[in-house]
């Protein structure tokens, strides 16, 4: 083959055909139950983590850390103006 793309073309088709096949041979039918399972898992800690961390800042009032710097420095420039 002299064409330089018609042969990449041809042995990435090649090599796609051979991961396809390869994964199909190997595949363990319990890998889709347990990332599914995984998954939920993870989806109920990182819930209850969110869930935990709007508590928190509703209890001890708690904003966020840009909100508070912009605060802050507007307090300290009036303090400053006022002197």
């Amino acid at each position: 083959m002299k064409d330089p793309k018609l042969a990449a073309m041809v042995v990435n088709t090649f090599a796609n055909a051979y991961l396809e096949q390869h994964l199909m041979v190997h595949k363990n039918p319990q890998s889709y139950n347990f990332f599914k399972e995984q998954s939920q898992i993870l989806k109920r800690k990182l819930e209850q983590a969110e869930k935990t961390r709007r508590v928190f800042k509703k209890r001890y009032n708690v904003t966020s850390l840009e909100e508070e710097q912009k605060l802050l420095l507007r307090q300290v420039l009036l303090l400053d103006n006022l002197t």
